[in-house]
C-alpha cells in the first residue's frame, strides 16, 4: 500500500482510517463525530475515489468503534451520499454489532437501495468482504482495523 491509499483523521474525540484497496473504499471510525469531523472524513473519501476515474466502487464502513454522530453532523453525510451515487458507488456495507441508535442514525444518513446501489448490514466484518467479492468488488486485505 502507498502512502496515497490511506488517509488517517486523527482528534481527541474521534479517529478514522480511509484506504483504498482495488475499487473499494474500506473505512474505520472510532469515537463521538461532529460536523467537523464528518467533513475531514467524507473529504477523505472523496480524494481517494478520485483515482477511480469514474468507475463503479464500493463503500465499506467499519462502525463497532464508532458511536454515532451529532445530530447537525448528519446533513454531511446525505450530502455525501448524493455525491457518491453522482459518481458511481454501487454498494455499501456497514459493519456494526447490533445497536438500535446506530442502525436508526445510519438509515437517516444513507442513501436508498435503487436497481444501481444496494446497501447491507452485517455483524461480521468476513461477511462484509465476501458479498463484496461476490459482486466484482474483491480486496487484497480484508480487513477493517488497521495495525
Amino acid at each position: 500500500m502507498t502512502e496515497s491509499d490511506e488517509i488517517i483523521g486523527s482528534y481527541p474525540h474521534a479517529q478514522f482510517v480511509v484506504r483504498r484497496d482495488n475499487r473499494v473504499i474500506i473505512t474505520y471510525g472510532k469515537g463521538i463525530w461532529n460536523q467537523g469531523m464528518n467533513e475531514k472524513f467524507t473529504g477523505a473519501i472523496k480524494k481517494l475515489v478520485a483515482s477511480f476515474d469514474g468507475n463503479p466502487w464500493g463503500l465499506l464502513c467499519c462502525l463497532n468503534d464508532w458511536q454515532l454522530s451529532t445530530h447537525d453532523s448528519v446533513p454531511v453525510i446525505q450530502m455525501f451520499g448524493g455525491w457518491a451515487l453522482s459518481n458511481n458507488l454501487r454498494q455499501s456495507a456497514l459493519i456494526y454489532q447490533e445497536n438500535c441508535l446506530k442502525k436508526y442514525q445510519l438509515q437517516q444518513m444513507v442513501p436508498s437501495d435503487s436497481s444501481d446501489y444496494k446497501t447491507r448490514y452485517f455483524a461480521k466484518e468476513v461477511e462484509a468482504f465476501e458479498w463484496f467479492k461476490d459482486c466484482g468488488f474483491p480486496v487484497r486485505d480484508a480487513r477493517c482495523k488497521v495495525a
